[in-house]
């Protein structure tokens, strides 16, 4: 019998036995109270144990050690073997979905869920069901009430589809009626795990809303060491078992919050750092596994809580929105009116887990798998050394920006420029004459309008900056010098109508059938502006594309070879057009499109901001990548994992020196894992940037740092003449202020950020510097 034909008849069953009596309707109410919680509910559940005078859990932690990676095959005999290879084995248990992954050549195995979890004396209740369980469900049920429940009260349907075992999860009861199949595929290397919400079944009026799959899968217990590798701007360890107060539990959206969700909203800020990257990993007890998000990144979330927060183990896992939410507001503007939901479901959520050798288990070799895999699936190439791109400094340079003027006592928005096209060519060879041989130049306000001006796909360069003109003698100057010049074109953002872009045809709707609406963020006051009338739209993604196509296209017909676009790098976001509407992940997808499309027409350079993984393997350059992490309670330590995958494939700067409180720490970061300065200037004096969208970019004069970017650049040409464009091999934390960094090519770097001389390996480094030591030839 077909798996479909034989979960309908278990959910008619199912229905038709929940309407036999009223009394029984009652019943199960009464017991769907116990199991089910509001999504607050569940994670304010702590337990009941004892607690310490410092309110610390008193816990018998004898046992309580989540899983057997150090090698008890004796566990294994409660799981059946589903498929094995030369690498890896693959263990089921039918009955309560339970999975075991053994790495063969290291004897470690991963269970999908803790082999002790009855003996944990914190998790009551909901909180302990999800021990057991391999899904946590959020639901609407008709009343649109946000409901909780996990898959330890679902009934499992398991069937063996030839390489694949497919686990159905059926849920039935008073408030919902639905069915969720996840599948399991051994690879050569990897589990492929997918939640196939293509085929999940709603059959009464609950709406799935997200699913957090494996919440529990290497979950590390009390007497367990080791860390979880969190994604958090470059990276952050979550160090087991630590104790700390105002204890949370981590959400992190990949590629951030969309947009869309909160649009038209002048309170919600995100000040976390962004994950770029969608993986995370677990190192325990000397054995590690990476897990790397391959579909449905963009509307996946990573979640992680340490133990004692709400049980007694250390987890990290995917957490997906199946659908969009958005709160619904009455007629005095006032919320609790209820909620928007939308029909459309997001793509499957597909996930690899890589168990990882003895000798690359932690943090690093989790950044070479993930290297690896951008390599052989992703289209990641190296930086050739000799390349002009090799360890360049990033310019971007504001052209023209629209800005209040008067004429005859009139007032009205003009144009002002702010950088001409003769002065970029005065400042490429003022840099030039300071011994800076590599740079990449990007403009930014260079076409007909300058910045906050809707891209128009035309080839027209604002004539206040010098013209068509001004641009080829521009082109034809950076050509002769060697020097990579870029044109940045905004395709994300709307201001105004254009003849490629109509405010009602190409932009992006949110659930209650409008314009989605971003207002100004501060960075100074870190907080949203909403008093002086300024708000942008938000081009549609299918719309972006072709824009983008046409200005690459067009740009190519006038000798431009080298393109920048920064805002696609950073978000993607749903469009809920009743004509076009694309999910999160879809509009991902899209923008990965964006990049290699525009990568397959040149062999120029290709630029963005951030650097999200859907832009690895056709960008060669990124600005303002993430550098630190959000210095979360539970995950303090941060790590260059993103430059541990890119360091060598691509061209990456931290934020704008010019424009950072901390200059002399952002030189640091440079120099310890091999990343290019960048700042952002203009020609004009910083001033002129006042009762403009930009006054916040409030040191940006060019003449006030031409001394200071030759100076800066002058010592770190020591890291860059050691390292070449060598990736990262290996990365030591020595202490809280030192870090030593080893290149492939043998050369070290060795970074002291406190403020004493340090001696580190018969090296000695001055406070707040660093020394580079080149391979011996």
């Amino acid at each position: 019998m077909k798996l479909k034909k034989l979960i309908s008849i278990i959910l008619t069953v199912c229905l038709m036995l929940s309407m036999l009596s009223i009394f029984a309707l009652a019943d199960e109410a009464e017991q769907d109270s116990t199991t089910e919680q509001t999504t607050e509910e569940t994670t304010e559940e702590t337990g009941v144990a004892q607690t310490d005078s410092t309110g610390n859990f008193i816990v018998d932690e004898a046992g309580m050690t989540g899983d057997g990676t150090i090698g008890n095959t004796a566990d294994l005999a409660a799981f059946a073997l589903a498929d094995e290879n030369a690498n890896l084995a693959f263990y089921v248990n039918d009955i309560n979905g339970f999975f075991a992954l053994q790495n063969k050549k290291t004897g470690a195995i991963w269970y999908s869920n803790p082999l002790d979890w009855e003996k944990d004396q914190i998790a009551k209740a909901a909180n302990k069901e999800q021990l057991y369980s391999q899904l946590i469900v959020t639901y609407l049920n008709s009343s649109y009430d946000t409901l909780t429940i996990s898959s330890s009260s679902a009934e499992i349907v398991s069937e063996h589809a030839g390489n694949k075992q497919i686990m159905t999860y059926v849920f039935s009861g008073a408030t919902r009626n639905f069915s969720i199949p996840v599948s399991y595929e051994l690879k050569d290397d990897y589990l492929d795990i997918r939640l196939i919400v293509e085929d999940i079944e709603e059959n009464s009026d609950a709406r799935i809303t997200q699913i957090t799959l494996l919440p529990f899968m290497g979950a590390a217990g009390l007497k367990d060491t080791g860390y979880g590798l969190i994604p958090d701007g470059s990276g952050s360890l979550m160090e087991y078992n630590k104790t700390c107060k105002n204890l949370s539990q981590y959400v992190g959206y990949i590629y951030n919050r969309d947009l869309t969700a909160s649009s038209n909203s002048s309170t919600y800020v995100d000040l976390n750092e962004t994950v770029s990257l969608p993986v995370y990993g677990m190192y325990k007890n000397g054995a590690g596994y990476l897990s790397v998000i391959t579909e449905g990144a963009g509307t996946s979330a990573i979640k992680a809580s340490v133990s004692r927060l709400f049980n007694s183990y250390n987890s990290i896992s995917a957490h997906m929105i199946v659908r969009d939410t958005q709160v619904r507001e009455n007629s005095t503007g006032s919320t609790g009116a209820g909620v928007y939901y939308s029909e459309q479901r997001s793509g499957n959520l597909a996930l690899r887990v890589y168990p990882l050798g003895a000798d690359n288990s932690d943090y690093v070799g989790m950044a070479q798998k993930y290297r690896d895999y951008l390599i052989e699936e992703q289209g990641l190439k190296k930086i050739d050394s000799d390349s002009n791109l090799a360890n360049a400094v990033n310019i971007d340079l504001f052209s023209a920006v629209k800005a209040p003027m008067h004429f005859l006592g009139i007032p009205y928005t003009g144009t002002k420029e702010l950088t001409t096209f003769k002065e970029v060519e005065n400042i490429i060879s003022d840099l030039k004459s300071k011994n800076i041989e590599n740079m990449v130049v990007t403009l930014s306000g260079w076409s007909k309008g300058g910045l906050e001006s809707t891209v128009n796909t035309k080839f027209a360069p604002e004539s206040k900056l010098g013209g068509k003109k001004g641009m080829n003698s521009l082109l034809n100057f950076a050509k002769e010098q060697d020097v990579i010049l870029a044109l940045d074109s905004d395709v994300q953002t709307y201001y105004n109508s254009t003849s490629s872009v109509k405010k009602f045809k190409h932009t992006a709707f949110d659930l209650s059938n409008t314009p989605v609406t971003v207002w100004p963020f501060s960075k100074s006051l870190n907080v949203v502006i909403v008093n002086q009338g300024k708000y942008h739209h938000l081009i549609h993604p299918t719309h972006m594309v072709n824009l983008a196509n046409d200005v690459v296209d067009n740009g190519l017909k006038n000798g431009v070879t080298n393109f920048s676009f920064k805002t696609a790098g950073v978000d993607p976001y749903t469009a809920y057009n009743t004509d076009d509407l694309l999910t999160r992940d879809k509009s991902a997808d899209l923008m990965k499109e964006l990049f290699k499309s525009v990568a397959d027409k040149t062999d120029g350079v290709i630029s963005t901001r951030v650097g999200n993984s859907y832009t690895l393997g056709s960008v060669n350059n990124i600005v303002e990548a993430p550098v630190y992490s959000s210095y979360l309670i539970m995950s303090q330590t941060t790590v260059p994992f993103y430059q541990l995958v890119l360091r060598g494939y691509v061209n990456m700067s931290p934020e704008a020196l010019n424009l950072s409180s901390e200059v002399t720490e952002l030189e640091l970061k440079c120099a310890e894992t091999g990343m290019s300065l960048f700042y952002n200037l203009m020609d004009s004096d910083s001033t002129d940037l006042l009762d403009t969208s930009f006054a916040d970019y409030y040191a940006c004069s060019y003449a006030d740092y031409a001394n200071l970017i030759s100076e800066t650049y002058s010592r770190l040409k020591k890291v860059y003449d050691a390292v070449g464009t060598s990736a990262i091999e290996d990365y030591q934390i020595v202490n809280d202020s030192v870090r030593v960094t080893t290149f492939e090519n043998g050369a070290k770097v060795y970074v002291n950020y406190s403020k004493e001389d340090v001696t580190v390996e018969g090296i000695k480094v001055s406070a707040r510097n660093y020394v580079a030591v080149e391979v011996a030839k």
